[in-house]
């Protein structure tokens, strides 16, 4: 079937479009068009960049709706666990991120972001960074925002790049992580959060009390692991890491599955 010419000069305005964005040169995307309707497909290394593509197609003049078919390939065999630090990178490099607030848990590529937020955009600036990092194939967002509002349904960024509603059926795994009760009245009750994020929480707000180590330290889980990545000025800072974190893993016990701890001395 002859390809109408209204679709191959949308094809041309898609693809010059996609081409032109700095953040996507590099890639071979595939665009074709059918009565108004683009499809996208290809290969792209983060989540970040499958979104931005949408984003891009769905702006230019006379696409009614864009079928994303981009597929998120990371080179190179890459954990749970190095997805969780990647993310929690991703987020401490943002300045609208508060990372005393939010962290991550990484499964089998599905990113889960964990706290709370001060605005909307707080929560949309966690989400957008979390994609930016290598393995995330989705991204679900259980922050709360605002403490004084009741929790607002979980929303996920979905592997077409876009913010959905998460299932609200989900396991307990998935639970939101508590938020410390400062002992204002009126907060309401709290979901329980599975043990892994509550120890978390627990490691990144002991840390907080020393920013020398806060700043160099990440917090986040992993298949029931707790994870931490980092480097450190010096030895005596690693043992106070360690010093920290042990009791708190100590005392959860059994309900959880390990620590995988990686902090390195900085021997410059």
């Amino acid at each position: 079937m002859a390809i109408d010419e209204r679709d191959r000069q949308l094809t041309v305005k898609v693809l010059k479009a996609i081409r032109d964005d700095a953040g996507l040169q590099g890639y071979e995307i595939n665009v074709t068009a059918r009565d108004g309707v683009v499809h996208l497909g290809g290969i792209v290394d983060v989540l970040a960049e499958k979104a931005r593509a949408e984003e891009i197609a769905s702006g230019v003049d006379g696409v009614v709706a864009v079928e994303n078919d981009l597929t998120v390939c990371t080179d190179g065999a890459i954990t749970d666990a190095d997805v969780a630090f990647e993310v929690s990178e991703e987020l401490r490099l943002d300045p609208k991120v508060d990372t005393g607030q939010i962290y991550a848990e990484s499964q089998r590529g599905t990113v889960h972001l964990y706290g709370k937020a001060d605005s909307p955009v707080a929560e949309q600036a966690a989400i957008t960074a979390a994609s930016r990092a290598r393995g995330v194939e989705e991204v679900v967002s259980h922050i709360r925002v605002n403490s004084d509002t009741p929790p607002a349904s979980p929303v996920a960024v979905g592997r077409g790049g876009k913010v959905i509603p998460a299932a609200t059926d989900e396991p307990a795994s998935h639970e939101e992580v508590p938020e410390p009760n400062n002992g204002h009245a009126g907060m309401g009750p709290r979901r329980q959060a599975p043990v892994p994020q509550e120890a978390a929480y627990e490691i990144k707000r002991a840390l907080g009390d020393h920013p020398s180590l806060a700043e160099r330290v990440s917090v986040s889980t992993a298949d029931g692991k707790i994870v931490l990545r980092g480097e450190v000025a010096d030895l005596e800072q690693k043992r106070a890491v360690e010093k920290i974190v042990g009791p708190i893993i100590e005392r959860f016990g059994r309900e959880i599955v390990g620590l995988d701890m990686r902090i390195t001395v900085d021997t410059r």
